[in-house]
């Protein structure tokens, strides 16, 4: 059975203040502890430097707020610097920006770091059991209310699995529980397009930008699930484990 890829913090702040893992931090009447009424992003720092690509989190943690009606300012990267300053540049980290709603409808700004996870040995993927409504206004939402996403990626983890793909109301695939996909069929590079009700990863877009850039063909539309059993190559990516050539699918040959 695989492990999860995400191990316990070992640095963390809360509005500016250093605290230990494990400590009491958030009040327990805090909306976003209640009802999980928050937005975070999560990305790496390797060697000290975070990830070239901070300007898109930062534009899709500002959406994810919007909407949710949570209004987080505008300097939404505060805290950054002197906190990946504070870890060993020896380590690769997966660092993680997560903004709690707090009762007077403030915001509590919390920095965590873990060690970045290896990349898996290998990627087989489960087909989840709930299904995704692409209709739903919340899917393009990175929120910290993530019951469900976790549930299905414990269950891949029981079969043997990495990942699970997130079927639609519809029957198509939406995404994985902390990733987006990619199907290459007949030499055409497809994934789902964003009104499939997913996020909006910033792994996938920069696939997608290479893509145009190279020359090589790119679609954003409905991906079904028997286009995954003919597919040349199939990939999962995630701004933690970039990109991930899936070798087999439960059920599937």
């Amino acid at each position: 059975m695989h492990r999860s890829s995400y191990e316990s913090p070992l640095f963390l702040t809360l509005d500016g203040r250093d605290l230990k893992a494990g400590a009491p931090a958030l009040p327990a009447g805090m909306p976003g502890v209640l009802r999980g009424e928050g937005v975070f992003e999560a990305f790496l720092v390797r060697r000290g430097l975070p990830t070239p690509y901070l300007s898109e989190h930062e534009a899709r943690l500002a959406r994810s707020a919007a909407l949710i009606d949570m209004d987080i300012g505008t300097n939404l990267m505060e805290g950054l610097t002197p906190f990946v300053n504070r870890l060993p540049k020896e380590e690769d980290w997966r660092v993680r920006l997560t903004l709690f709603r707090r009762e007077d409808d403030g915001v509590s700004r919390m920095w965590s770091a873990s060690i970045a996870p290896p990349p898996p040995l290998q990627v087989v993927l489960a087909i989840s059991e709930v299904r995704r409504d692409p209709r739903d206004l919340l899917a393009g939402a990175k929120t910290i209310s993530r019951v469900g996403l976790g549930l299905e990626r414990r269950r891949a983890l029981a079969a043997g699995a990495f990942e699970a793909l997130i079927p639609t109301l519809d029957g198509d695939l939406a995404e994985g529980t902390s990733s987006n996909f990619f199907v290459v069929k007949n030499g055409v590079v497809r994934t789902p397009s964003l009104d499939r009700g997913i996020l909006s990863g910033v792994t996938r877009s920069v696939v997608l930008g290479i893509c145009k850039k190279s020359g090589i063909p790119a679609v954003e539309a409905r991906v079904e699930l028997e286009d995954l059993e003919n597919a040349e190559e199939i990939w999962i990516t995630s701004s933690i484990l970039g990109v991930q050539p899936v070798v087999r699918i439960v059920g599937m040959p």
